[in-house]
């Protein structure tokens, strides 16, 4: 790199001529050139969102945070009745079916009891 830098200062100053060495600094000048539009569009693009893309994220993010906090502070009591309704109602279905197996277990009792027991001869009235 450094060699290079000081064959092409050579080639500026006018001690050295070749035909080779012209054509590449024609070829880096035009890199360079290329790499400083670039910069300046990077430059302005580095600018544009400083200056108009950055205060318009950051009103968006404090907007968003501020909804988030609402939404949250509105949110829990609701969730907070929710869990009541839920609770209440796995209270209640599993009473019901707690007090359906009782009513099971005593229809199973009686007809159990029922088939157990010793059946007597009925006699018929003839009338």
């Amino acid at each position: 790199m450094h060699r290079a830098k000081k064959i092409l200062e050579s080639f500026h100053q006018g001690s050295l001529i070749d035909p080779f060495v012209e054509a590449e600094a024609i070829a880096l000048r035009i890199v360079e050139t290329h790499e400083n539009i670039a910069r300046n569009e990077l430059n302005d693009v580095a600018t544009h969102y400083s200056e108009i893309v950055k205060p318009q994220k950051d009103a968006l993010l404090s907007q968003y945070r501020s909804l988030r906090q609402e939404f949250k502070r509105k949110s829990v009591p609701i969730l907070k009745k929710l869990d009541e309704l839920d609770e209440k109602n796995r209270h209640a279905t599993r009473s019901k079916k707690q007090e359906l197996a009782a009513v099971k277990r005593r229809k199973r009792e009686i007809l159990r009891n029922i088939g157990m027991h010793p059946l007597r001869a009925v006699r018929e009235d003839p009338q």
